[in-house]
């Protein structure tokens, strides 16, 4: 059995075992979060190529995620995160993209109701 002492009302001790207040419910785990999230919001995940038109379309969105990642993480100033430190930092493949292979850099963008997280 496991039991344990409380002071009632400050006064006397009283001994409990434990099983008397049932057991104590657990707290959801990580994936009934995200499936709750899912269920109640529009989320996408997409995989874009850098240097294509949904990149250059969304390029704005993803610099600014950057630039907050950048100032709330790592302390940078706003003015050290200008667009063409995000490009060389994040963007910049190191071979090109071939039309007949998939290679090159990719970013995975995550959607949620419409808005860049």
């Amino acid at each position: 059995k496991q039991w344990y002492q409380r002071r009632v009302r400050g006064v006397e001790w009283q001994t409990l075992d434990v099983r008397d207040f049932g057991p104590s419910p657990s707290p959801p785990s990580f994936r009934d979060r995200i499936d709750e999230l899912l269920q109640n919001s529009r989320f996408q995940l997409k995989l874009v190529k850098v240097g294509s038109e949904e990149y250059e379309a969304t390029f704005a969105e993803c610099h600014a995620v950057y630039a907050r990642y950048q100032t709330t993480i790592h302390g940078d100033t706003p003015e050290e995160c200008t667009p063409k430190r995000y490009t060389n930092f994040l963007c910049n493949p190191p071979f090109q993209h071939r039309d007949r292979y998939e290679l090159g850099a990719f970013h995975q963008q995550y959607w949620l109701d419409g808005r860049l997280i």
